[in-house]
């Protein structure tokens, strides 16, 4: 008989009848944890899918969490309601960004059960501190979408702010395209498997400046390249000689477009190097992209941007045919050195 885990105590969590909290047991609650991820993105309007592929591959992969001590699963009558799981990791400015993740399904997502779980991920969260030098940049970070109110009402209730937002857009439909040329001295060349790590190289230093740094950790390349919905034969990868200038990277969730009925393609990272940057390379490799997507039979693209981004991408965005389909914010809490949390 195989031993269960043991069951975990959760201060202020609201009495539901059947559930428990335990501790993450492994891929083996990967089905569970899909299904359930899913299910609250459908009820709060996304209609995006979660795959058992996709868990399989950020669970190996994580960088600054080890889900067998920093992931809690809920169950109830045998089935996974929800998961909270807590990472920390160094920031662009050397403080550290602790993030407690709490997703939900809609059957048991209220405000108090939110709120229970962050309060209790910031605790264990709270319980490393003495084992690194405290920064006064040091916080607390979490997001979710605008649709979503009982988050967003169970974050402020916790003393978090909305400080960086994001939009989902989409062209809903892949006609009329005119491809533009390539900027002189660039070329694009089918990917290829050997090309894979400077292809994620030149996205690492391109988001280098940015608020949110891309991991640059071997841990984060072994994630990219285990990515399942990854399309490298649409990628659209500038040269100049051997040295990415500039790339367009294209997943297609075909688990998504068979759940919905459609046929969607995402422009996953669109990057353009410094050096390259103020050429006209992001838009001739976008259309690019979006050519190629029509080509394999899709028929609308999506892409996200953070409205913050300095390189004004959200009018090329628009300009490119895209439109805003939902919105998002980035919630932050500080963590005051030698004294509570704010």
């Amino acid at each position: 008989m195989v031993e269960r885990p043991m069951a975990i105590s959760i201060a202020g969590l609201p009495d539901h009848p059947g559930l428990v909290v335990r501790p993450y047991a492994g891929p083996t609650d990967h089905p569970g944890m899909a299904a359930m991820n899913t299910a609250w993105r459908e009820s709060i309007g996304v209609t995006e899918v979660v795959t058992v592929e996709m868990l399989d591959n950020l669970y190996a992969n994580l960088t600054g969490s080890d889900p067998y001590r920093d992931c809690l699963v809920l169950e109830r009558h045998g089935q996974i309601v929800g998961y909270c799981r807590t990472s920390s990791m160094a920031g662009a400015d050397g403080a550290q960004v602790e993030e407690p993740s709490v997703v939900l399904h809609p059957t048991i997502r209220d405000e108090a059960t939110f709120l229970a779980l962050l309060l209790d991920g910031e605790g264990r969260l709270a319980a490393d501190r003495p084992k690194r030098t405290p920064h006064s940049g040091d916080l607390l970070r979490t997001w979710t979408w605008d649709s979503d109110r009982v988050t967003k009402a169970a974050l402020e209730a916790a003393g978090y702010r909305a400080v960086h937002f994001f939009y989902e857009m989409i062209r809903p439909d892949l006609e009329g395209i005119e491809l533009v040329d390539l900027p002189e001295g660039l070329e694009v060349r089918p990917v290829l498997p050997r090309h894979w790590r400077s292809v994620w190289e030149a996205d690492v230093e391109a988001f280098s400046d940015d608020w949110d740094p891309d991991d640059a950790s071997e841990t984060g390349f072994q994630r990219f390249l285990g990515e399942p919905d990854q399309v490298s034969a649409l990628w659209q990868v500038a040269w100049d000689d051997d040295q990415v200038a500039g790339h367009v990277l294209v997943t297609i969730n075909e688990a998504a477009n068979a759940r919905f009925g459609r046929r969607e393609g995402l422009l996953d990272s669109v990057a353009v190097r410094k050096p390259y940057r103020r050429r006209g390379l992001a838009r001739a490799l976008i259309l690019r992209a979006l050519a190629a997507l029509r080509e394999h039979g899709e028929t609308m693209a999506t892409l996200g941007v953070d409205v913050d981004n300095p390189n004004e991408v959200l009018g090329l965005y628009t300009s490119c045919g895209f439109v805003v389909r939902a919105g998002g914010a980035v919630y932050e809490k500080a963590i005051h050195v030698g004294g509570d949390r704010g």
